[in-house]
């Protein structure tokens, strides 16, 4: 009988943990955060010639294919239901519905759109991290096909998407290619090696929930599917990657400091000759006001990178403020012998922060800040933002003597820095992180 007892205990204590579910691998899993996705990278589109980069417009390139608009949509409640080999080639989705993409699926007849502000809307009460409760999970799942653009076949191929929520996994001609999390980072993944002439299939299925739910929990509608644009595009198999410009005003106020760093990546197997990355800056006239050269190092291993860096003083400056945002252009073109690969233009600022006392200094002046939080959402479009819509926002700001503003509670679009810059205001950035429901747990 004492045996029998001692059992009982044993059983009895160890049941909870019965309970307790192991977490899936991937979605529970925040040690997990992508698979083959690239680094993440400034901001910027690499056009073929100077000409198109002074457009700014990346629809009238070649090397890019935008692939908003509609795609084969299945919705269930949850990841158990889905149907199986939903992302082979193959696959017959013709019963399925469509839905425009960019969109979220809870305003498309798909789900329910849930606000809370500090419980987390999928474990109100006694939330366990990383566990997403099981007795519901919904997941949707993207399908479309594309035609690879004539020229594309030997170049480098890449797929931009601007905010997927809140995980995916993604699958091109029926094979895994990775996953992200992050859900207001972009995720960039390369393709070249999946992708064939011709028609191809991609597939992205994408949770509403997972463990970086629990950092996502920002007070505002908590809704889902792909919120930005989504797009292909091309680029040499030599090709810059990141860019980095700082643009330093002098302790005089008068003097411009300038620093880029440029990383140049051979995404070939072969040994690569030297190239020569040219950096030019022109201010807002388009006047040449400093040029330099350098060769490249470092390509001749296959797959191999290298990382430039330029340093500039310039005399005199114009300052950019909030007040008078004057922005000059810094422009990186690589060149492969006598032939242009790509280029890169982006507004840089002179500016300084300093304080001193209790007073923040921008360039030597006291500032008042007058800010607002914004949140990127829309009453008719919700969280999905055109560049119309943002440029609005911003003018609706200046309107009412708005000169700051932050980003609550994650990264917005990159457009949206773009238009802060040439309008004149002061941005407060953030990380996607505001795990308001942890004060609940």
């Amino acid at each position: 009988m004492k045996k029998l007892a001692v059992l009982i205990v044993v059983y009895l204590s160890c049941a909870p943990l019965q309970a307790q579910r192991v977490p899936d691998p991937v979605f529970e899993n925040p040690a997990l955060q992508e698979e083959n996705r690239l680094p993440m990278r400034s901001s910027y589109f690499a056009y073929e010639s100077a000409e198109l980069a002074q457009l700014e417009e990346p629809e009238q390139s070649i090397r890019f294919l935008s692939l908003n608009g509609p795609w084969k949509f299945f919705w269930t409640e949850h990841y158990r239901t889905l149907p199986p080999a939903f992302f082979a080639l193959e696959f017959n989705d013709e019963d399925w519905n469509t839905i425009q993409v960019p969109s979220n699926w809870e305003f498309q007849g798909y789900g329910t759109p849930i606000y809370v502000n500090h419980p987390y809307e999928f474990a109100m009460q006694n939330p366990s991290p990383p566990i997403i409760p099981h007795e519901q999970q919904p997941t949707g799942i993207y399908r479309k096909f594309f035609d690879l653009p004539a020229g594309w076949e030997n170049q480098e191929v890449f797929l931009h998407l601007g905010s997927v929520k809140s995980a995916f996994r993604l699958y091109v001609n029926g094979e895994y290619v990775g996953l992200g999390k992050d859900s207001k980072l972009e995720s960039e993944f390369e393709l070249s090696p999946y992708l064939r002439e011709g028609e191809n299939q991609i597939t992205l299925e994408v949770r509403r929930w997972s463990d970086a739910s629990y950092l996502e929990c920002q007070d505002f509608w908590r809704i889902s599917g792909i919120q930005r644009d989504v797009y292909l595009y091309a680029r040499p198999k030599v090709h810059l990657y990141d860019v980095q410009v700082e643009g330093l005003l002098g302790q005089d106020y008068r003097s411009g400091q300038l620093r880029v760093l440029a990383e140049v990546w051979n995404r070939t197997g072969e040994s690569q000759d030297d190239k020569v990355l040219s950096m030019r800056i022109l201010d807002s006239k388009g006047n040449l006001m400093h040029e330099q050269t350098q060769s490249t190092q470092g390509l001749k291993r296959p797959r191999g990178k290298t990382v430039l860096e330029y340093k500039h003083q310039l005399e005199t400056v114009q300052p950019w403020s909030a007040e008078q945002p004057y922005l000059y252009t810094m422009e990186l073109t690589l060149w492969d012998g006598k032939e242009v690969l790509e280029v890169i233009r982006q507004d840089v600022g002179f500016r300084r922060y300093e304080v001193k006392g209790s007073q923040f200094l921008v360039n030597g002046q006291a500032v008042l800040f007058k800010g607002v939080n914004r949140h990127e959402t829309d009453p008719e479009t919700h969280h999905v933002m055109t560049r119309a819509q943002m440029e609005e926002d911003l003018r609706q700001m200046q309107r009412l003597n708005i000169n700051a503003v932050r980003l609550s509670h994650y990264p917005h679009d990159p457009y949206w820095y773009t238009l802060c810059d040439r309008y004149g205001m002061y941005v407060i950035d953030e990380a996607n992180i505001e795990s308001h429901g942890m004060y609940y747990s």
